[in-house]
């Protein structure tokens, strides 16, 4: 990994994104010495009310998915969550300028070195993964004015799996070119998903990644071109 030590910044829509798409490469990055923060947009309000023997009202879901979210955090070693206050499901809603507003105060009262984030299809496909994208990637591009040594990454995944699970991905989000060895990170981010007990995708994501030893996550830089190098870090 990367010697001297870096700030991060992931920023995601709901709690849970980070760790399905990013929980190895955060424990690892922040088992290195490195400075990592999550800024989540809304508190997932709209998901699912337990899963096995939890049951959840929905007026109980945002503060049980944000302990969820600070539980995973302290098992990263990350800072303490970030969170944007928004509604679950409404980012397309809010004024695109409102939202690159509100991250641009993040990322000039961290000034981080690197930031990920979803790419421009989400992944997914969720209008709320695409808003995020969006308004990351324009905050990202206002702060290289100030500094030009800053780098933004998108969450990637290769061709084969996101053929093999039918997602309609951009061809940059299928083209990866950081590829994280999670191996030893890896029970740490399937523990962490399986406490997200709320949400029924976190538990299906942990048992699918366990079933198939999936110990790798990937990135891919946001303007990558024929000449950018395959890579273990950042």
């Amino acid at each position: 990994m990367i010697n001297k030590q870096k700030t991060f910044l992931f920023v995601f829509a709901h709690p849970d994104d980070e760790t399905s798409s990013s929980g190895g490469t955060i424990t690892k990055l922040s088992k290195d010495g490195h400075s990592v923060y999550v800024c989540t947009a809304t508190r997932g309000e709209l998901g699912t009310l337990g899963t096995g023997t939890l049951k959840i009202s929905r007026k109980e879901l945002p503060k049980v998915r944000e302990k969820e979210l600070t539980g995973a955090l302290n098992l990263f070693g990350a800072h303490p969550a970030i969170l944007l206050g928004y509604k679950d499901q409404e980012l397309q809603l809010i004024p695109e300028k409102t939202l690159i507003k509100d991250i641009s105060k993040i990322i000039h009262s961290i000034n981080p070195n690197f930031i990920i984030t979803f790419g421009p299809s989400g992944i997914s496909g969720h209008s709320d993964h695409i808003a995020i994208s969006r308004s990351t990637t324009a905050a990202f591009k206002a702060y290289l004015k100030i500094n030009t040594t800053c780098k933004l990454f998108y969450v990637a995944i290769s061709k084969e799996a996101s053929i093999s699970f039918n997602l309609k991905l951009t061809e940059l989000e299928m083209n990866p070119n950081v590829i994280i060895d999670i191996s030893k990170q890896f029970q740490t981010k399937l523990k962490a998903l399986k406490n997200y007990r709320s949400q029924e995708d976190a538990q299906f994501l942990a048992k699918m990644f366990e079933q198939n030893q999936m110990t790798t996550e990937t990135f891919v830089l946001w303007n990558r071109n024929n000449n950018t190098r395959i890579s273990d870090s950042f």
